[in-house]
């Protein structure tokens, strides 16, 4: 059996995104396990799919699997330009993610920020 964290959203407070240090980008994630079936293939807990999906909605963006389908076929130059665009328009902040009272999620395709209220779960399927 393997595991590994989905990535569910950024942490953040206030509107603004935290930071680890170094200084790189926190994280909301969710772990999961699965059997391995082959080199490529994996099964994402579907309690873990349902938070990912719930979260994505509670902020608005209800098609979101459209938008992760578009992105994908984007060229690099337009990755990198919304990329840019994306850390360019919030403010981060150098602070313990754990302390997060929001998930702050990113529209490419509108390309604008969304915040969701965030509680710890009880399990042990967290990352921040």
């Amino acid at each position: 059996m393997k595991s590994l964290r989905v990535h569910i959203g950024w942490p953040s407070i206030g509107g603004s995104i935290l930071l680890r240090p170094p200084g790189r980008l926190g994280r909301v994630c969710r772990l999961t396990h699965h059997w391995v079936r082959g080199p490529l293939t994996f099964d994402v807990d579907p309690i873990v799919l349902a938070e990912y999906s719930r979260t994505r909605e509670l902020a608005g963006l209800f098609a979101w699997q459209e938008t992760h389908r578009e992105v994908l076929n984007w060229n690099s130059q337009r990755l990198y330009q919304v990329a840019e665009r994306t850390l360019g328009s919030i403010e981060r902040l150098p602070r313990d993610a754990m302390g997060c009272k929001q998930v702050a999620l990113f529209d490419p395709e509108f390309q604008q920020w969304h915040f969701v209220p965030y509680s710890e779960p009880d399990d042990d399927r967290s990352q921040a």
